[in-house]
């Protein structure tokens, strides 16, 4: 259940949460470059960059890193 962001600069495009599996779906973005960040307990928030191009399925794997100690 990690919280997935889609972000143009400072402004968020779309919210999600991923399933039991880590799956998430963001539909009807426009085409454009994008920041994603993924937050979860206790993991380290990832942020990565994505590309999503018109008329395409964009698909952006993160890894998150366990940060109990």
């Amino acid at each position: 259940n990690a919280l997935v962001t889609l972000l143009d600069g400072q402004d968020v495009v779309a919210r999600t949460r991923t399933d039991a599996q880590g799956v998430y779906v963001i539909e009807s973005v426009e085409a454009g470059q994008y920041q994603l960040t993924v937050e979860a307990p206790d993991a380290v928030a990832a942020q990565t960059d994505v590309n999503v191009v018109a008329g395409q399925t964009t698909t952006k794997d993160v890894l998150l890193v366990d940060a109990t100690p």
